[in-house]
C-alpha cells in the first residue's frame, strides 16, 4: 500500500478507539495508534483485532508497564516475547513482540519455542484462542483470559461497523 494511503487508513481506523478518550490525550494517542495500525497492516494481521488489544491495555498510552513487567501499549510479556535470541524478530521492540506473539497464537496450534515458528499451523487463525492465550498465558486460558478474548472480539467487531 503507499505510505499516503496506510496512513489515512490507519486513521480512519483508529478514529473510533481515538474518540471515546478525553481531549487533552487525543493527539498524542492518535499517533501510538496508527503507528500500530501500521505495523499491523504490514505484518498481515487484522488490525482491528490488534487494535482492540491496544484499546483494552493500555488505552494507547506509550510506555506503559505492568505490574509483571508488560510493556508499551500492547502490554507484550518480555519474559515470554522479548528473549534475545530472538531479537532479529522483534528488533528488542515491545510493539513488534507484540504483534510476533499474535500473529503466533493466532495461526500455530503447537509453538515451536525453540525457532519462535510452528510445530503445527491451524488451517485458518483462532483468535478466540490467541487473545485468551495472549492474556492468559501460552496454556491458560481460565475464565479472566475468556473474558478478555470476548470483550476484545466484541470490540473488533464493534469497531468495524462504525463509520465516521
Amino acid at each position: 500500500m503507499a505510505g499516503w494511503i496506510l496512513i489515512l487508513y490507519a486513521r480512519f481506523l483508529c478514529a473510533p478507539y481515538i474518540v471515546t478518550l478525553p481531549e487533552a490525550v487525543q493527539v498524542e494517542r492518535m499517533e501510538a495508534c496508527v503507528d500500530l495500525a501500521q505495523r499491523a497492516i504490514e505484518k498481515g494481521l487484522p488490525p482491528r483485532v490488534v487494535l482492540s488489544v491496544a484499546k483494552v491495555e493500555s488505552k494507547f498510552k506509550s510506555g506503559v508497564t505492568g505490574k509483571r513487567g508488560e510493556c508499551d501499549i500492547t502490554q507484550t510479556s518480555p519474559k515470554h516475547w522479548m528473549k534475545k535470541e530472538f531479537a532479529h524478530l522483534h528488533n528488542n521492540n515491545c510493539i513488534d513482540a507484540g504483534l510476533l506473539a499474535l500473529d503466533l497464537l493466532s495461526r500455530c496450534s503447537s509453538i515451536d519455542w525453540s525457532k519462535m515458528g510452528c510445530y503445527r499451523e491451524r488451517k485458518k487463525r483462532d483468535w478466540k484462542i490467541a487473545l485468551c492465550q495472549y492474556n492468559g498465558g501460552n496454556r491458560s486460558c481460565g475464565g479472566k483470559a475468556r473474558f478478555y478474548s470476548r470483550k476484545v472480539l466484541a470490540m473488533a467487531n464493534s469497531k468495524s461497523r462504525r463509520i465516521y
